[in-house]
Formats: structure tokens, C-alpha cells, sequence
């Protein structure tokens, strides 16, 4: 085995625990994340499982990936700010235009 392939194999041993450990938090945050947008959006199973399917289909996908995304703030301080009022989380004109919460109208800027 040639030095920078023993090297490569090296590396792989030593990061595939914490690799692991970042999938299993990936897993557990998704799992969450899932079980929000059912109840707070009335999903069907049906569409559920349409939504599984696309993050199934990335390795990376998720809200916060904890190997590659690091938030710039804690949920606390988060919901300490829309406590707070600073952040205008529900708007009454997307709901209207939307027809239910927590979501954003995207406009065509050509249109």
C-alpha cells in the first residue's frame, strides 16, 4: 500500500466514528423535523412520505446538519428573539396569501 493510501485509510478510521455520530444526530434532528412539519402543517402520511423520499435521497439534507452546518444561534436565544418581537415570524399577509401559517409567498421577479 502506497504512503498516501495508508495515510487516506488512516484518516478514514479515525473520522468514521465521529462521522457516524454526526449521521445519528442528522437521523434524530430529521426524525423531529418530520414529525413538526406533520403536525404543525396537517400533512398526510402520504405527503410525509414524499418528503422522507427527498431527504432519503441526499446524504446531507436536513434542518442544521451538525457535520457541515454550524447555526448562529441556539434554538433558545431564538425563540428568546420572537418572544421578544424582533423577528416577525407570523404574518398575517402571507398566511392570507399562503392560506396557513409559517409560510413565505416566492414571487417571479418577471412577473
Amino acid at each position: 500500500m502506497t504512503k498516501p493510501a495508508a495515510l487516506a485509510v488512516a484518516v478514514a478510521i479515525v473520522l468514521w466514528p465521529a462521522l457516524t455520530l454526526a449521521a445519528s444526530a442528522l437521523d434524530e434532528q430529521n426524525q423531529l423535523l418530520f414529525k413538526q412539519l406533520q403536525e404543525v402543517h396537517q400533512l398526510s402520511d402520504q405527503q410525509m412520505a414524499a418528503i422522507r423520499a427527498i431527504f432519503a435521497r441526499s446524504g446531507v439534507l436536513g434542518q442544521g446538519n451538525p457535520a457541515i452546518v454550524e447555526h448562529p444561534m441556539a434554538p433558545e436565544q431564538c425563540r428568546a428573539k420572537l418572544e421578544q418581537g424582533s423577528v416577525h415570524y407570523n404574518n398575517p399577509e402571507f398566511e392570507r396569501i399562503c392560506a396557513t401559517r409559517y409560510m413565505v409567498p416566492l414571487y417571479d421577479p418577471k412577473s
